[in-house]
C-alpha cells in the first residue's frame, strides 16, 4: 500500500483574525474609561438631585403633620420639653 502524506499548512494554525494593535487596544480603553465616567457623573447627578428631593419631601411631611394634630413648631418643641424623660432623655 502506498502511504500518501499530506501536509498541513502552518499558516492556517495561527489565529484567523487579526489581534488589534496596543495602540488600538488603547484608544478602545480610553473610550470606555471616558464612558464609564460620563456613566459616573450622571448617576452622582441623579443621586443629588433624589437626595434634595428627599429632603423637601420630608420637610412636606413634618408640616402635614404638624397640621394634622394641629401644632405649631413651637408647640411642638413645648411638647417635647415637657415629656422629655418619657422620650428617652435625648428627644
Amino acid at each position: 500500500m502506498n502511504e500518501t502524506t499530506f501536509e498541513t499548512n502552518n499558516h492556517t494554525a495561527k489565529s484567523a483574525r487579526r489581534q488589534k494593535s496596543t495602540s488600538d487596544r488603547l484608544k478602545d480603553k480610553l473610550k470606555q474609561l471616558n464612558k464609564a465616567k460620563a456613566s459616573l457623573e450622571a448617576a452622582q447627578k441623579k443621586i443629588k438631585q433624589l437626595e434634595a428631593d428627599i429632603k423637601e419631601l420630608e420637610a412636606k411631611r413634618q408640616q402635614e403633620i404638624l397640621k394634622e394634630y394641629g401644632m405649631s413648631l413651637s408647640d411642638l418643641e413645648a411638647f417635647l420639653a415637657d415629656n422629655k424623660g418619657k422620650l428617652g432623655g435625648d428627644a
